[in-house]
């Protein structure tokens, strides 16, 4: 699974075009959360406490929004509707590059499985 998620994490930093409509940072995360929700595995489990374990500054907030907090001052985050062509470029590079990161480590120094579920079964547990 880890492998999957790496190709496609590349396909949509390089070509988000290819895999969502618009290209937009919300359509990318609409997209990875949709795999998760659809496909009946956990593409991503424990991202977003993975993210606030790194020293979220919002951890109350979904991944999405904590993410855009690399992007932008504390209080001033934008709504996901409004960002221009270039806040979304940076924001799906900065996703893409925490996914990558994640992917490689999962606080505890060994590689993490994103085959299982969070529950310690596998994809059909």
């Amino acid at each position: 699974m880890a492998d999957s998620l790496r190709t496609v994490v590349e396909q949509l930093e390089r070509h988000p075009k290819m895999l969502v409509v618009g290209g937009t940072y919300a359509e990318v995360c609409a997209f990875l959360q949709g795999w998760d929700r659809g496909g009946g595995t956990v593409l991503i489990p424990g991202f977003r406490e993975w993210l606030v374990r790194r020293g979220a500054p919002r951890p109350e907030l979904a991944w999405p929004l904590i993410v855009l907090c690399d992007l932008y001052p504390q209080g001033r985050l934008p709504l996901l509707s409004e960002l221009t062509g270039e806040e979304n470029r940076r924001a799906i590079g900065i996703l893409a590059e925490l996914l990558r990161t994640y992917l490689d480590d999962d606080g505890s120094g060994h590689r993490r499985d994103c085959g299982r579920h969070p529950n310690g079964g596998g994809a059909d547990a």
